[in-house]
């Protein structure tokens, strides 16, 4: 993570799990750019791991097909082990035409080739934020 994620503790944290670099570091970018932290892992694998160091993500957006691990199994080890992540929003980034599957996981998928205006809307549309922190109460 670079810049993005010193800049506000409210940003949100976007985990970029993407295989094709070229991919990945165009939508590190775009999300850079709108203010959003990003965290990018290069498969299943390096996600899992990934998530051993990070904070919980406002979104995933999950490539399927990836050497090692791939999207699905991830998706599953990933919140076995940190049930937490059952209410963080999943969209699937996927070039292929079956994209309407029957994975419950799931929150939204889209097809490549991206369409990045709609990506972002999208990920605004579903992205769980920080909590703020809550104002100290006197009882």
């Amino acid at each position: 993570m670079g810049r993005a994620s010193e800049r506000s503790g409210l940003a949100p944290l976007v985990m970029v799990v993407e295989d094709d670099e070229d991919v990945r570091e165009t939508m590190r970018a775009i999300f850079e750019a709108e203010g959003d932290r990003v965290a990018t892992a290069t498969d299943g694998q390096d996600a899992l791991e990934l998530l051993e160091r990070i904070e919980p993500p406002g979104v995933i957006l999950l490539d399927l097909m990836m050497p090692r691990l791939s999207g699905g199994d991830f998706l599953e080890t990933a919140r076995r082990r940190h049930p937490a992540l059952l209410r963080v929003p999943v969209v699937v980034v996927t070039g292929h035409a079956q994209s309407r599957f029957a994975m419950p996981a799931v929150t939204r998928t889209v097809a490549k080739p991206l369409d990045l205006g709609a990506l972002l809307a999208i990920v605004k549309q579903v992205c769980r934020r920080p909590p703020a922190r809550a104002p100290h109460r006197h009882a």
